[in-house]
């Protein structure tokens, strides 16, 4: 459990996005929103808006809450205590007493096939600019997640292996750089010279880890739609 308030995990704070998700009724759903204002007991919400309408959650309405920060997705169990139609509109909401960490690893993982070119890196470690960069490789992610990726090479790599990596996100942005090290590989079975390498990002900045996490957000959101998950 995370106490509100104590320390900066978990905490909320204003202009922090969230997803609202009524269990029952007829306003049963999930829902984006944010944090427009943060009191001692109680939290302002944007009102939530689908198929380009107001959803108008009434007082009383029970729901969860879920949002993302560095440390993990938490979540909590709240009601609704008054929405405002005029502009602009809003929910208000009990703050809670306390905040699940839902998510217990530090970044979801997604299973996803998306295409990486890869250099490795020799006489270099993660934070230094300089070590050359032997010729570029390609290969594909098997899953994702902000901290790290499970890389299928063209070509067999090594534990301790440091690389410097491109990988192209499905988000119409220029591709993704930084720097990642293998920490284990596993061997493909019955495929000769395949490996399963599993990468620690260590040299990747905030803003592009950020675009990770919502890349695969956005992709659980639409495979929950389509009913894949």
């Amino acid at each position: 459990m995370t106490k509100r308030r104590t320390g900066k995990p978990g905490r909320l704070h204003v202009n922090q996005k969230v997803k609202i998700r009524v269990v029952a009724g007829v306003f049963k759903g999930n829902y984006s929103s944010r944090i427009e204002d943060c009191g001692e007991d109680y939290l302002v919400l944007a009102m939530p808006i689908k198929k380009r309408q107001l959803v108008p959650l009434p007082p009383g309405t029970r729901v969860w809450v879920h949002y993302l920060d560095e440390a993990g997705i938490y979540r909590f169990q709240t009601v609704v205590t008054d929405h405002r139609l005029s502009e602009p509109p809003n929910l208000t909401i009990l703050a809670p007493e306390q905040v699940d960490r839902h998510q217990r690893r530090r970044y979801v993982r997604l299973d996803v096939r998306l295409p990486v070119e890869f250099g490795l890196l020799e006489g270099a470690d993660a934070g230094d600019k300089a070590g050359d960069v032997l010729p570029l490789f390609r290969g594909w992610t098997a899953d994702l997640s902000g901290g790290g990726m499970a890389l299928v090479p063209e070509v067999e790599l090594q534990p301790g292996s440091l690389m410097a990596f491109e990988l192209k996100l499905p988000d119409g942005k220029p591709p993704l750089r930084g720097r990642g090290r293998v920490i284990r590989v596993k061997k493909g079975e019955g495929i000769p010279g395949l490996c399963l390498a599993g990468v620690e990002f260590c040299g990747i900045s905030e803003q592009e880890r950020d675009r990770i996490v919502r890349f695969i957000f956005k992709e659980e959101r639409l495979r929950r739609k389509m009913g894949l998950v």
